[in-house]
């Protein structure tokens, strides 16, 4: 129902834009030791370096994604399919990497 649909809305805009400001902030904190290993206490290799800094920019995209739905939802009392797709494909994506890392 629509008023759920806001109530959800209501959830998500908070947990998105926690999401994304956290990721935000790590991403800003760590990444530039990621993208130069042996300059900073990160001894991996560049391509980990990436790898990791890809994975938090997805976390981050997923945050922002959250955050963009629950104004949707907010607005509307509706909920989008298309973004409802991307964010369970990006969390897939976001599993097997975690699986893989």
């Amino acid at each position: 129902s629509k008023r759920w649909s806001r109530r959800l809305g209501c959830i998500l805009v908070p947990a998105g834009l926690f999401i994304s400001v956290l990721m935000g902030w790590v991403l800003l904190a760590i990444g530039p030791a990621l993208l130069h290993p042996g300059a900073s206490r990160f001894t991996g290799t560049q391509a980990e370096g990436l790898g990791i800094a890809a994975l938090l920019g997805a976390v981050e995209i997923f945050g922002v994604t959250a955050f963009c739905d629950g104004l949707w939802q907010m607005a509307t009392g509706r909920r989008s399919k298309w973004v409802i797709y991307f964010a369970v494909g990006l969390a897939a994506i976001l599993f097997l990497v975690a699986l893989l890392i």
